[in-house]
């Protein structure tokens, strides 16, 4: 049976887009996945019944998962769930917890080494074991990646497991930016 969608990681980014999706009329059914059973289980329960308080009810399931182990056994859950959109939102550490955690000379060394920041080893390291699972599974999902996905994305197409699609962090941006342009045009920010 196919799923419409699947959402791998459910922490902060991960559980936003499943309160959205479980309430959008063309999405009927979506597997949550995530290292956390019970947690995961809990964001799928309250999402769906927060859609259901306004008439939508999507299929919504649990399956626990962790990248971190065999690529095999990824693949297997992977062809069973057969999603049609993969949506990812796993990372080892979010954005703000490396300055909040790593002493101020690793951060500087991480810097050094990868381009920019350190949120690149992060977040690409889930998302390689996702990737080459997808390949191993057999189906051609499309893919959508929201894990760092300016960086990610570009780094895993030098090895032939791009995603299909990213979002990153320049598109979390993009609504601050017309707010901001907006009230110094005296404008709404969707004209």
């Amino acid at each position: 049976m196919e799923t419409d969608m699947m959402i791998i990681g459910l922490g902060g980014v991960g559980r936003d887009c499943l309160e959205f999706l479980v309430r959008e009329p063309s999405i009927s059914s979506i597997v949550g996945a995530d290292v956390k059973e019970k947690y995961g289980q809990g964001v799928i329960n309250i999402a769906s019944a927060g859609a259901m308080h306004m008439g939508y009810y999507p299929e919504a399931k649990f399956v626990g998962m962790n990248l971190l182990d065999d690529v095999d056994k990824n693949a297997e859950i992977i062809r069973k769930v057969n999603p049609r959109i993969i949506l990812n939102c796993t990372t080892m550490l979010t954005w703000w917890q490396p300055a909040a955690v790593l002493p101020a000379e690793v951060i500087k060394r991480l810097e050094d080494v990868v381009i920019s920041d350190p949120d690149l080893p992060f977040n690409l390291r889930l998302t390689y074991h996702l990737m080459q699972a997808v390949a191993k599974s057999g189906i051609k999902p499309l893919i959508v990646n929201g894990s760092y996905g300016d960086a990610v994305g570009p780094a895993l197409e030098r090895i032939g497991l791009a995603p299909t699609v990213g979002m990153g962090n320049c598109d979390s941006e993009m609504a601050f930016i017309r707010m901001i342009v907006a009230r110094k045009e005296g404008l709404k920010p969707r004209d």
